[in-house]
């Protein structure tokens, strides 16, 4: 994430047993879907939706799924489509190297 010096690890993408899912307790499962979605270069559209994103206690499930699944558009746990294309990136390289 921003300025993270944390290693990413990609988390499990699919939902509990038990059917119960990290967006049930997602910060922004009652905020406007449209507001992770701000158009190009809204800087301020884009510090929206992070502070959202900033108290949500599962952020780091959000980013997980959204590198694992490629979603190039919106903020995801945080993140930008260019951060998280980086992201993205150094994952495919690790598992690369590892493989």
């Amino acid at each position: 994430m921003r300025g993270s010096t944390t290693p990413f690890i990609l988390t499990s993408i699919q939902p509990p047993v038990g059917g119960s899912s990290w967006r049930d307790q997602a910060a922004c499962r009652t905020t406007d879907p449209g507001v992770f979605f701000p158009d190009p270069g809204d800087v301020v559209g884009v510090e929206r939706a992070r502070q959202v994103c900033d108290g949500c206690p599962v952020a780091t499930e959000c980013l997980s799924y959204a590198v694992g699944t490629n979603q190039t558009e919106g903020i995801w746990g945080g993140t930008t489509p260019g951060e998280r294309r980086r992201l993205r990136q150094r994952w495919l390289k690790e598992l690369r190297e590892a493989g």
